[in-house]
């Protein structure tokens, strides 16, 4: 997806954007004789330089990612149980979910949610506290539905879990996969695509597969 998303940009031909970009990274020149020929990025020496540019949209990664390399530390990319205290070492990855909340919590901000699992409490405190604040709109792609709000919640504190911060500002969920949305089905990709749009989705309906 985000392949498809960095070469076929251009396509969409956004009347805001000219382009996407990574804040707060920047492309390593050489890798020497380790390298595996992908390119690497690593973060920016000072929070000063992380920009997210007004004419191109920002990508931000919330757990880093397998080619950010730390001149330190290594691979910057956040995996397993507690994310908080190792996103809390990185500058960069801390600034990245600053960002994520602060978007958040604009007023009447819809947030489509594809594949996330639910599981890690400082993600779901960042969106529940904004739906709950009054100015986020939920809409879900997962093959669980809205039920995959409830998949960690014996795991996780109750103050974390989202299943009920969420019920009241839900628009919309689907069960179907990515493929059927975009190749199969295209009553589905227009009610999935009306998200982006102005038009009304308030009134929750969940499509399950047949």
């Amino acid at each position: 997806m985000e392949y498809q998303y960095f070469n076929n940009f251009a396509r969409f031909r956004h009347p805001k954007w000219i382009g996407w970009q990574i804040p707060g990274v920047e492309p390593i020149a050489d890798m020497g004789p380790q390298s595996d020929g992908i390119k690497k990025l690593a973060p920016m020496k000072q929070r000063s330089m992380f920009v997210r540019e007004k004419t191109r949209q920002s990508y931000i990664k919330l757990h880093g990612s397998s080619d950010w390399i730390d001149p330190i530390k290594g691979r910057l990319v956040v995996m397993g149980g507690n994310k908080r205290s190792a996103i809390d070492e990185s500058e960069l990855l801390k600034w990245n979910h600053e960002q994520f909340a602060a978007d958040l919590s604009k007023r009447d901000t819809r947030l489509m949610v594809i594949g996330y699992s639910c599981g890690d409490a400082h993600i779901n405190e960042a969106i529940g506290g904004a739906a709950q604040d009054g100015g986020l709109r939920v809409f879900i792609i997962d093959p669980d539905g809205v039920d995959v709000l409830k998949r960690h919640r014996a795991l996780l504190p109750r103050t974390a879990t989202l299943d009920d911060k969420l019920k009241d500002y839900l628009i919309g969920a689907s069960r179907r996969t990515m493929l059927d949305i975009f190749w199969r089905n295209l009553v589905e990709h227009r009610r999935v695509m009306r998200f982006f749009g102005d038009g009304d989705m308030m009134g929750y309906r969940e499509t399950k597969q047949p």
